[in-house]
């Protein structure tokens, strides 16, 4: 059974598609949500050197424009234009924004300041291809540019027409509010989580579409009604709080949050974000075959590409993607691995390219940056380690007190040494309670040792008893 679950219960939105308890979709809304509002912006100043602007949207950071030479020329700080938000503001950074306007339909995709008709990679038949091209033609606004979503697939001229018209109708409303302002505001706010997921996931074969919220309920059926009555018989009302866990895909989903992925024959792949990229292992782990080594690797193999474009999707990595597959010796297996991942990801809806493997078993990927990684909205950096992943050892950390003591004792002579530590690195040191001597040895100072819960695992104070 192919399930839409929606849990809002807590307040924050969690949407997921799922079938027979397999992840297949997974998307959280933001708090404050940018991505694809169009603003009238105010352009403040002109940086060549980066070929950007830096807009004032009305939001409490300039955002960032990058624009091409010839039309920097063309463009002065003071100047209002259209923007529209790429990719939200992370860290210090303000949002993204480009001049490309494009509004989001059913069917469609209009692109208001262009002119051209582009189509899903994901319609692969050339015969749909063609026919929905020709009838796209024949209703394209002059000057305007339109792309054809996936979800145009068998769709009727007429359908294809409505979706059109009320895409037009948007833009000539927001080309209306522009005049009204003459400050920097939001004058079109991207169409809801609820509607753009229905729109993305919902297709025949969904059996149910699941809420736990009423408010999300109310919404949803008068959505139903107007734009999808098809499928309103679907939608059920749950009021369970743990709505993901009774329908057996919250362990699943917190796998996306995990560095280690178990694979089911007995493999894993290791997933590492940084910054520049994101870098994919795949390791045999316990997996065992009857095979030559050979067959082995190309199994684990063919396993992990599949699981990798299911994670890819699932958290949502754009950028740059290396993945580090087993070495395999036969060129015919790299090459079928190779085409096997290209059809593994032709089912993402965000464009990912598989690039080429290297002699050593490495695959480069590119898919498309745009929002946050889904693993953004649910983890922190660690307070401990600051998003190393490891901390001193502690024979490390206690070679470093020691020397910190020993200059401090040549300082001060005779003075009393305090040493703060964390509770649990206290405990560590002192068994066998030659930690509190060895320091008075090496310092000849007395040590006086105290337990500070705000200091990190691997972090201490030290000072003199006074406070100096």
């Amino acid at each position: 059974m192919k399930q839409l679950i929606i849990d809002a219960y807590t307040g924050q939105r969690r949407i997921t598609l799922a079938e027979d308890g397999d992840i297949l979709e997974y998307r959280v809304d933001p708090a404050e949500k940018l991505y694809g509002n169009i603003y009238k912006g105010r352009v403040i100043n002109i940086v060549p050197g980066l070929e950007a602007a830096f807009v004032d949207i009305g939001y409490k950071k300039n955002a960032y424009l990058p624009m091409k030479k010839g039309l920097m020329d063309n463009i002065s700080p003071g100047n209002f234009a259209i923007v529209q938000v790429v990719k939200e503001s992370i860290g210090n950074k303000g949002p993204k924004l480009t001049m490309d306007i494009t509004l989001p339909g059913k069917y469609l995709v209009l692109m208001p300041l262009s002119d051209n008709i582009g189509i899903s990679h994901r319609i692969d038949t050339e015969e749909e291809k063609k026919r929905l091209k020709e009838k796209v033609r024949r209703i394209k606004p002059e000057g305007m540019g339109i792309i054809i979503r996936t979800n145009a697939v068998n769709a009727g001229y007429e359908e294809l027409c409505a979706d059109m018209k009320q895409l037009t109708d948007k833009w000539t409303q927001i080309l209306s509010v522009y005049e009204m302002f003459t400050v920097p505001v939001p004058i079109y706010k991207d169409i809801s989580s609820l509607e753009n997921s229905l729109m993305d996931m919902v297709t025949s074969d969904v059996d149910e579409i699941v809420v736990n919220s009423a408010d999300d309920f109310e919404y949803l059926h008068g959505y139903l009604s107007d734009e999808m009555p098809e499928y309103l018989p679907k939608l059920k009302m749950k009021p369970d709080p743990d709505i993901f866990k009774s329908y057996g895909v919250e362990d699943s989903i917190e796998n996306i949050f995990m560095r280690k992925i178990n694979l089911k024959s007995g493999g894993y792949i290791v997933i590492d974000n940084t910054e520049a990229l994101t870098v994919i292992d795949v390791n045999s782990g316990k997996f065992t075959s009857m095979g030559s080594l050979e067959e082995t690797v190309r199994a684990i193999n063919f396993e992990a590409s599949k699981e990798i474009a299911k994670q890819i999707k699932l958290r949502n990595i754009g950028g740059i993607i290396i993945i580090d597959f087993i070495d395999m010796e036969l060129e015919e297996n790299r090459s079928a691995l190779l085409e096997y991942m290209k059809e593994q990801v032709k089912s993402d809806r965000v464009k990912t390219n598989v690039v080429d493997m290297t002699s050593l078993g490495l695959v480069e990927l590119t898919r498309k940056k745009g929002k946050d990684t889904n693993e953004s909205f649910f983890v922190d950096q660690c307070p401990y380690c600051h998003g190393r992943g490891w901390i001193f050892t502690g024979e490390y950390l206690l070679s470093k007190i020691k020397r910190k003591i020993i200059r401090l004792a040549q300082r001060f002579p005779g003075r009393a040494i305090v040493v703060e530590l964390n509770p649990f690195t206290i405990e560590e040191f002192t068994e066998g309670n030659m930690f509190l001597v060895d320091l008075q040895n090496v310092s000849d100072s007395e040590i006086i040792i105290r337990d500070n819960k705000d200091l990190t695992l691997d972090s201490y104070k030290i000072h003199l008893e006074d406070g100096e």
